[in-house]
Parts: structure tokens; C-alpha cells; sequence
């Protein structure tokens, strides 16, 4: 594999941790997201080993961004931004679409000509 493939996160951690930074809770990031609370912490701990870096602080009730996770949310929110911006822009360019109808001859001709 390409180095510079293995320093990109997966978008699945991408999604979690954006969740998790926005919601402030892991809890509130899994039903969100349609998953489990364990899988929500199995991709924040992910990019945490991949970083080796915090990106929250936890304690017993509250989860926090870290220094370096509140820098990580930012350029997170903002690249995932841009990515939901370009697939927008892809699906509402669509030029020249075909659309094709199945009628009997009596409606095309009474209705629709």
C-alpha cells in the first residue's frame, strides 16, 4: 500500500470523530450514526494509535476535545465539508439524463403529445 494512502484515515473514523467532537458524546455520536457506542470508541481509539496522540479528554461522565483534537476537528469538519459539497455538485450536474416511458399508445398520444 502507498504511504501516503496509510496516513489518511479511514472515512468511517473521519464520520466518528466528527460526530463525537460536534455531540460531545460518544453515546450521542453512535445513535447518530446508526451504530454502536463501541464501535463510535473502536474508530476515535483507531485514529488515536494511528495519530498517538489524545484528540479527547475523558473522565468518568464527559468527553472533551484535546488541544490537538480541536485541531483535528476543524481541518475534519471543513475536509469532509468540501467532500460533501463535490458529491452535491456531481449529482446536480447531471446533463442530458434520458428518462424512458412504458404507456399505451391511446395516453401518449391523448395526454402527453
Amino acid at each position: 500500500m502507498n504511504v501516503q494512502r496509510r496516513l489518511l484515515p479511514t472515512t468511517s473514523a473521519l464520520a466518528a470523530f466528527e460526530a463525537v467532537a460536534r455531540l460531545g458524546s460518544f453515546t450521542a455520536a453512535a445513535r447518530e450514526l446508526d451504530l454502536t457506542q463501541g464501535a463510535i470508541s473502536r474508530q476515535v481509539g483507531l485514529l488515536e494509535e494511528q495519530f498517538g496522540r489524545r484528540l479527547f479528554e475523558r473522565d468518568s461522565r464527559n468527553v472533551r476535545l484535546s488541544t490537538a483534537g480541536e485541531a483535528y476537528a476543524e481541518a475534519v469538519r471543513s475536509a469532509l465539508g468540501q467532500l460533501r459539497n463535490a458529491a452535491l455538485g456531481l449529482m446536480s450536474n447531471r446533463h442530458g439524463g434520458i428518462l424512458n416511458l412504458a404507456i399505451l399508445p391511446t395516453f401518449g398520444t391523448r395526454w402527453l403529445m
